[in-house]
This record gives C-alpha cells, sequence and structure tokens, in this order.
C-alpha cells in the first residue's frame, strides 16, 4: 500500500476548511469517480483493471522489472514480450504468464515477484488527523480499525468519536456516514468494512473540547513496556492491574517485579514513589494497588 502525492496536496487544503461542514462539502466534491466499476463493492481487489500500476520484479534481471501501467485497453507493453493483455488477470495469473514464457524462451527458472504499485479502482483514502495521510491500496478484509492502526493510528488532536467516511454508491451518488472509533474498540459497536473510493476524514477535535476534557476527567498514565503505554481515565475502582490489562499487557522486556508508581504528593509535598511486583499480585502474595489521580506507572526493561 502506498501514498500518492496528490492526497497529500489534498489534505493541506482539507486543513483550513473553515467549519465542519465547509470540509465535508470539499470532501464529497474531491472523491474522484471510479473509472472502471459504477458500482465499488463490484471490484474485485486481486483483479487488475485499466489505469492500475504493476510492479514487477524479475530476480536478477534489471530490464526486465520496473512498474507498468495498463492502458486503456487493458494491456501492459513489457520487455522482449511486447503489448501482453492483463485486463481481468488477478497478479498471480500474471505471475504464471510471465514465468512460463519467460521460462521458455529467454530465462532459466525466472524468480517474479508482483505487486500493485497504484490502483485508482482499488484505493481508498484517510485524511486528517492520523500519522500517515494518504491513499492507499485496499486489501481484502480492510476495515476502518486495520486502516487507522496501518497508517500510524490518530494524532493527539483527533476526533475520534466522529470519523466521517465519504462512500460512492452505485450509479455514482455518494453517501456519508459519522462512525464513532472509541464505540468500536470498547465493543459497543461493529467495525466498518471499507469498499474502493472510500474516503476517510478525521477532524481535529475542538481545542475548547480537549481543554474541557483534560479538566473534568481525572487520568493515569502507563509508560514504558507495556503494549499500549498513554494515558487512561481514573475510573471507579481502577487498580494496578486492571489499568496494566487495559494498557494491553506486559511486553516481552518488561520487569514484572520492578513496576514503579510515582504518585503525586499533597500540595507543598513532594512526590513518592511506590516499586510494585506485579508477579506476586497476580499469584496472589500481594494486595492490588489502587491508582489514584495523577499516577504515572513506569514499566522498567528488565535485566538479562
Amino acid at each position: 500500500m502506498r501514498s500518492n502525492t496528490f492526497f497529500s496536496l489534498l489534505l493541506m487544503c482539507l486543513l483550513v476548511t473553515p467549519s465542519a461542514a465547509a470540509a465535508e462539502a470539499d470532501l464529497s466534491a474531491a472523491v474522484p469517480e471510479m473509472s472502471v466499476a459504477a458500482d465499488p463493492s463490484s471490484v474485485n481487489l486481486f483483479m487488475i483493471y485499466p489505469g492500475d500500476k504493476v510492479h514487477i520484479q524479475v530476480f536478477r534481471e534489471p530490464d526486465l522489472s520496473g512498474i507498468f501501467t495498463v492502458n486503456r485497453t487493458g494491456n501492459i507493453n513489457y520487455p522482449f514480450l511486447g503489448e501482453i493483455h492483463v485486463e481481468g488477470l488477478t497478479l498471480d495469473e500474471l505471475k504464471a504468464y510471465l514465468t512460463n514464457t519467460l521460462g521458455k524462451d529467454y530465462l532459466v527458472n525466472p524468480q517474479i515477484q508482483i505487486e500493485f504499485e497504484e490502483s485508482p479502482n482499488k484505493s481508498v483514502s484517510i485524511l486528517g488527523q492520523v500519522a500517515r495521510p494518504g491513499n492507499y491500496i485496499l486489501t481484502p478484509n480492510m476495515t476502518l480499525i486495520r486502516l487507522i492502526s496501518h497508517v500510524g493510528g490518530f494524532t493527539v488532536t483527533a476526533n475520534e468519536e466522529s470519523v466521517k467516511i465519504l462512500r460512492l454508491q452505485k450509479g455514482g451518488g455518494k453517501t456519508s456516514l459519522t462512525v464513532d472509533v472509541p464505540a468500536i474498540t470498547r465493543g459497543d459497536a461493529v467495525d466498518v468494512g471499507l469498499v474502493p473510493g472510500d474516503v476517510i476524514f478525521i477532524e481535529k477535535r475542538k481545542e475548547e473540547e480537549k481543554v474541557l476534557e483534560e479538566k473534568v476527567i481525572p487520568r493515569v498514565s502507563v509508560l514504558g513496556h507495556v503494549s499500549r503505554p498513554g494515558n487512561y481515565e481514573l475510573t471507579a475502582n481502577l487498580t494496578l492491574i486492571r489499568l496494566l490489562s487495559e494498557a494491553g499487557g506486559f511486553t516481552p522486556l518488561a520487569a514484572q517485579s520492578r513496576v514503579r508508581v510515582i504518585r503525586r504528593g499533597a500540595e507543598g509535598s513532594p512526590d513518592t514513589q511506590l516499586t510494585v511486583n506485579v508477579t506476586a499480585i497476580l499469584d496472589g502474595k500481594e494486595k492490588d494497588l489502587p491508582m489514584q489521580e495523577g499516577d504515572i506507572v513506569v514499566v522498567p526493561e528488565t535485566f538479562f
């Protein structure tokens, strides 16, 4: 999956829109029409279409390797072989054809790898507040959550509760979906499957909402060798074990017997630091530790 310069420029335009409504209008205008299939859901993600660019690599044969564009008639112009009709083939079928043809007349046991470099028919776009916005080739069973993970996740300013998906419909129309991503991760909503042509836009969270959230919601932090370090809401009866579970548990390098809890002191008092043996808690030899607002949990690396 590779990003596209056009969509990077489009992102810059979208980020300066004055309102959510204007952003959605601009986003609607930006969605490209499908060049082959009027119904995006009918696109075969494994099949080659006109407009696709395929990257063919032949081991130790640079003259036979490169990026080849499928023209309007469904052909590519390939060295030695000339025009090859590839429309309707899968990548595996094209690989088999080239392996057999080159192996018969030109090479001994050719080793070939083929992948899509670009594909206007099989692409989705994700714009706005994610780590790597851009245009990506859709893979089978790709969902919204998987795509967000693939592009590096949200930025700290993302409005995760109002992710917009603009979708092409059969016949050329467009519809807009608004998705609450935290609800999906909590299991309160179903993940959204993506189809070719989808444009996902993540707006920036309003600064005043961010400030209000930080003032009202008490939080604790987890750092170091856990799967998902970060800030977590201090819920009722939150303990160290429950917090570590929310953070995805330890990494293989975690020093589970030397977890540090840095606890904010009363006004005018210094912070205190506790060393907790989580393994002993899990074994029932020590009591779990209730969390307090502002606690910072640090999971160090184990010694070898």
